[in-house]
């Protein structure tokens, strides 16, 4: 099965050369990046034996980290090794452990190149997070005696879907995987049927709803930081994604027509978006002040174009409607809100947070709009009613509480492979 891999991988890296140029000439990706995920690494080759971490992006990355610092406090003589795909997942892991963990980029995955990324690093285990199947790595991970576990196990209806098609190719790969730590019975009824053994799978819950506040800060100190007057009305449109901006807007004008002291915040979930972001508001006729300036907001609409801030910023609003929900991307995480006690509304594409928005949306935390006009009534009825939006608030955060539970889980399953 390895071959018929290996051969449609080929095909599919001269079908992604183009892009892969274009996105060198336009300073997306660089060079020496690319370099690194060809297995070519230059930093200080850690001790064998390490422990192998691996998340793709800012949201797999943030998931895993209170998992892979407390590795760090419990093995301190153990390398640990922190993997990521993307340059923002890398900024984000740098802010939280540079200096305590290797950060490198995961080897694409072609055979040469994870062979001489497992040659180099050496690990005793590798800790996968979510969805991640990749055969060449896995194969020679298993050559080299390495131990294989995924973590906060998910798989969503799209990617079942595709999975259920190819099974012949990878179901023996995923049989190679010593572990399997899903998020929910459907998730372990999934790998299931994918070709995991049933005595390598268990069900540790979600990672997300162990996940700490980023801070101690208080409601009006948060604010102080972001420069946001007292007496305003805080909606955050957050991790929003290219065709969402212009429905928000749509709906601010409106806000802005019944609210006076209302503001505004928009957090595109890849900053680099941010002059998209700018160039949209502006065509609307809106003022706005950028974060990165640390500008005092006169204005009623903010744009947070800073990384690794949004955590801390959902402590200052009112209401959070949750980007990526609102066009076919499958949302994002509604807990960051929710663990500050701020409602959420999201749109009708929560499909990678199925289990999470249903339990939401039962409690009384969030509400789901469909199209334009039921997101303005949702936002206005928590935004009119301070009871209302306290109460909504306390049931979400409750839905977080009753679910924690699953970092002391993997925790004891990831040290039982270490010390098996």
């Amino acid at each position: 099965m390895i071959y018929i891999y290996n051969f449609l991988l080929l095909i599919g890296l001269a079908a992604a050369l183009p892009y892969a140029f274009y996105r060198l000439i336009t300073k997306k990706d660089t060079l020496a990046v690319n370099i690194e995920k060809f297995g070519n690494y230059r930093f200080q080759r850690p001790h064998e034996g390490g422990i192998w971490f691996h998340a793709v992006s800012v949201g797999e990355v943030n998931t895993i980290m209170p998992l892979v610092q407390e590795m760090i406090k419990r093995h301190p003589k153990t390398s640990i090794i922190l993997s990521v795909g993307t340059s923002t997942g890398m900024e984000v892991a740098r802010s939280k452990i540079e200096g305590k963990a290797t950060l490198i980029y995961f080897p694409y995955d072609f055979s040469f190149s994870v062979k001489k990324a497992l040659s180099y690093i050496r690990p005793s285990l590798v800790v996968l997070t979510e969805t991640e199947i990749w055969p060449n790595f896995i194969s020679r991970a298993k050559k080299s005696n390495v131990r294989i576990v995924l973590v906060n196990g998910r798989i969503s209806d799209t990617s079942y879907g595709r999975y259920k098609t190819v099974k012949f190719l990878f179901a023996p790969f995923i049989r190679m995987i010593d572990r399997f730590l899903m998020q929910s019975d459907i998730d372990m009824e999934r790998i299931l049927s994918l070709g995991a053994p049933r005595e390598s799978v268990a069900i540790t819950g979600n990672l997300k709803f162990d996940r700490p506040v980023p801070t101690a800060m208080s409601k009006e100190d948060i604010r102080a930081e972001f420069n946001i007057p007292a007496d305003r009305l805080v909606l955050i449109f957050a991790s929003t994604h290219r065709g969402e901006e212009e429905i928000f807007i749509d709906l601010s004008k409106k806000l802005f027509s019944r609210y006076e002291r209302i503001m505004i915040i928009i957090a595109p979930r890849h900053t680099s978006r941010a002059d998209e972001v700018k160039k949209i508001c502006m065509e609307n006729g809106f003022e706005f002040t950028l974060r990165s300036k640390r500008e005092e907001q006169h204005g009623n609409l903010m744009i947070l174009d800073t990384l690794g801030e949004l955590s801390t910023l959902y402590g200052a609003a009112e209401v959070a409607v949750i980007g990526g929900s609102f066009i076919p991307h499958g949302g994002q995480n509604p807990l960051e809100a929710l663990s500050w006690k701020v409602p959420v509304v999201f749109g009708p594409h929560m499909e990678n947070f199925k289990e999470i928005s249903n339990k939401l949306i039962e409690a009384g935390g969030a509400r789901r709009s469909v199209n334009a006009d039921e997101l303005f009534e949702s936002v206005t009825h928590w935004l009119d009613d301070p009871n209302e939006r306290k109460n909504a608030g306390l049931a979400g955060h409750d839905v977080i509480v009753k679910n924690r539970g699953a970092m002391q889980k993997t925790i004891e399953e990831v040290e039982s492979l270490i010390n098996g």
